[in-house]
């Protein structure tokens, strides 16, 4: 008993020094490590600053007291309280703590004048804090204490056809306008590229389309202001919220995209809110429906054909499709003189994912599995053999294949919605898919024929066209390779540790509490960060050529019969795909 309460009051110490001390440790010594490479400007008024970190630091402080007092325990997911608050700062916001900590990073990188803890170190916090939440804390919140019908003043309201209350209104336009307001402020704010749409109408000398841009975006923005307030359910002002988060991001990428469309901003916005009112204020997400009744679509579109003892699958057409773009997209970073090189990297990479899916998942269900963890393994393997015995960069050659991995997992990812594999967990008929084809993994080996499950498949095709969109841009203004594989494997990390709470796969092995494919999540994330701090300036270079496109027309060809071919009557080892 002794021995017991020891070991717990050890771990509740160690859990303490870890997020108290080695954690703000860490973020300090990565914003100070990565001080040389980012040379945003910074806030000159130090005093806001401060006020930022000061009110993190209340938030933080009332958080863990109404935790000691009222949940009669301490903020420790390892080691939960008692009882779960809802009083008090948590009928505000759910997670003060965290959100405190964000709030002082950011003021303190102000305070401190730090370039790189305002504009790398505090967002990419914010990101891991935000993941560590929807990844593990919900989940395990719900575990503890069971499900609660508990919303904070800064939630999202229940998904009902009830009436808004004056509250959840007045907190939509917190939620919504002040993201919104912060982000494209951020924008503008680190010296991107203004208006480019300057020039003078014919018909008149003083009026430019500037000028009549902005005042048709002053009209949207009345209208956009009007909309929480006639939003007559719950699940419309739900949606609302949700869409302009949506809005935010998909402009915010459309700028770094296209760095000089800073009107993507109230462009996007102004298209949304137009798609309110010309849908009567009853826009129910009809886009998303479009997307998912599409995806759900291609999910149950199996098909196969047989060749004497030959198998071909049409999923294997995607992985081959992943194959071909990522070998294309490496090879032109590679230039034609190492092309041949990255094509054989690929071949590592597809060795690698086959043999970590037979030692993590492989079963008599699952004959000849792909795991991405194990292509990453053998494609870093064989980037450091190669760079050991040709005359390459070892950090040039992994950021070549750093910038085709998202659109490689992108499109491989529709393989899986074919296949059945990396599946989600049951979830609302609203968002999830059906897959009722007799032949999928999720019915074959999971029993979830006809269940709406989370779409994880597109969640992470999602995440990866976000990873490739902002590595392009981080490649088009310069950066160091070794920084673009260091944020590669961040956003990476933090995609699949969100993605893996969601996904429902039986085979899936557990450690300490979590998901392994989530501590792997975490070890990608520190090793990004890592990255990030290296003193190294080379960088890569985009240089098309032929030789690369027959190359990755052949690994297409490849990956299509590795991923897409098998020998469903024969027995020998990795003859077949999947059991009969």
């Amino acid at each position: 008993m002794i021995r017991e309460k020891m070991k717990v009051l050890a771990g509740k110490l160690l859990y303490g020094i870890l997020f108290v001390a080695v954690i703000p440790s860490l973020l300090i010594l990565w914003a100070k490590q990565t001080g040389v490479i980012i040379k945003l400007p910074v806030l000159e008024e130090t005093w806001s600053g401060y006020i930022l970190a000061a009110s993190g630091i209340a938030l933080i402080v009332a958080g863990m007291l109404h935790i000691w007092f009222l949940g009669k325990g301490l903020p420790m997911n390892a080691f939960p309280p008692e009882r779960l608050v809802t009083s008090g700062i948590y009928a505000f916001t759910k997670h003060p703590i965290y959100a405190g900590a964000v709030l002082v990073s950011f003021g303190l990188s102000v305070s401190f004048q730090s370039s790189s803890g305002l504009w790398l170190v505090s967002p990419l916090f914010t990101l891991m804090t935000a993941a560590w939440v929807a990844g593990f804390e919900n989940e395990r919140t719900k575990e503890v204490f069971g499900d609660q019908n508990y919303t904070s003043f800064l939630s999202l309201p229940h998904k009902d056809s009830h009436k808004p209350l004056i509250k959840e209104r007045i907190s939509a336009y917190i939620l919504v306008f002040v993201p919104w307001f912060i982000v494209y402020k951020a924008w503008t704010f680190s010296g991107a590229p203004g208006d480019i749409l300057l020039t003078k109408l014919p018909f008149g000398e003083d009026l430019t389309i500037r000028q009549l841009s902005n005042a048709f975006y002053m009209v949207m923005l009345f209208f956009a202001l009007a909309i929480p307030v006639v939003l007559k359910s719950r699940a419309f002002l739900r949606l609302f919220i949700t869409s302009m988060w949506s809005a935010v991001i998909i402009a915010l990428l459309i700028c770094f995209a296209f760095p000089a469309a800073m009107r993507a901003f109230n462009l996007v916005w102004a298209l949304m809110v137009a798609g309110y009112f010309a849908t009567g204020l009853s826009l129910n997400g009809w886009i998303w429906d479009l997307i998912r009744l599409q995806t759900e679509k291609l999910a149950n579109s199996w098909r196969e054909w047989r060749l004497g003892p030959v198998r071909i699958i049409n999923h294997g057409f995607y992985g081959g499709a992943a194959g071909l773009a990522g070998t294309l997209i490496a090879g032109s970073f590679l230039g034609p003189e190492y092309t041949v090189i990255g094509f054989t990297v690929m071949i590592f990479v597809i060795i690698g994912a086959g043999l970590w899916a037979q030692f993590i998942e492989g079963s008599p269900k699952l004959l000849r599995p792909y795991g991405y963890y194990g292509g990453l393994i053998g494609g870093l393997t064989a980037c450091l053999l190669v760079s050991m015995i040709f005359s390459i960069s070892f950090f040039a050659l992994v950021a070549s294949f750093a910038m085709a991995a998202p659109w490689i997992q992108a499109t491989g990812r529709l393989r899986c919605l074919v296949q059945g594999c990396c599946h989600g967990k049951p979830s609302d008929p609203a968002i999830g898919i059906r897959f009722t084809h007799p032949l999928s993994r999720v019915n074959k080996i999971s029993g979830l024929n006809g269940v709406a499950l989370h779409p994880t498949q597109l969640y992470s095709i999602a995440s990866n066209l976000i990873s490739g969109i902002f590595l392009i841009w981080l490649y088009t203004v310069g950066m160091p390779s070794v920084f673009i594989i260091g944020i590669y494997l961040i956003l990476n990390g933090l995609g699949r540790f969100v993605e893996e709470s969601l996904r429902g796969e039986a085979q899936t092995p557990y450690l300490a509490g979590m998901r392994i494919y989530q501590w792997i999540a975490i070890i990608n994330i520190v090793l990004g960060a890592v990255c990030t701090t290296i003193n190294d300036t080379g960088t890569i270079v985009f240089q098309f050529n032929i030789k690369s496109v027959f190359l990755a027309l052949l690994m297409g060809l490849i990956v299509m019969f590795a991923s897409g071919v098998d020998f469903p009557s024969s027995n020998k080892r990795f003859a077949r795909l999947t059991s009969n």
